[in-house]
């Protein structure tokens, strides 16, 4: 996942200075025309992206109870994220839970690797 010369996603992110729920939730934030509740909940699965693994898994129960609302709620804000290509979801058989993607921080952040590897390397991208 990490070139060879960057020893753990610690040093990796020593060196680059990033944070993917940082830089995810800096995206959600410049996105316009979503309901309050999308943002919101955008915004909560930004914060709860686990580094090592490049997604979010709360349930959408846990979701609902953190923002009061019921499930149908969460499930309608999660269509609109879908619907504007803001996260993918996917589901795995068998888990209660399911995991949340964002594409477009996925991609900054592997640019982002890139200019670290260049850098680490003394190249330019």
């Amino acid at each position: 996942m990490y070139p060879n010369n960057l020893v753990s996603l610690a040093e990796w992110k020593l060196r680059t200075g990033i944070d993917m729920s940082v830089m995810a939730m800096r995206f959600v934030r410049k996105v316009r025309g979503l309901s309050v509740g999308a943002r919101g909940l955008a915004l909560t699965l930004a914060d709860s992206f686990n580094e090592d693994y490049g997604y979010a898994w709360p349930t959408r129960k846990t979701l609902a109870d953190e923002f009061g609302v019921s499930v149908r709620s969460i499930d309608n804000w999660i269509a609109e994220l879908k619907r504007e290509g803001i996260v993918q979801v996917r589901h795995e058989d068998g888990k209660l839970n399911n995991r949340y993607y964002m594409p477009e921080v996925e991609e900054m952040l592997e640019n982002r690797k890139m200019e670290a590897i260049a850098n680490a390397r003394g190249c330019s991208v």
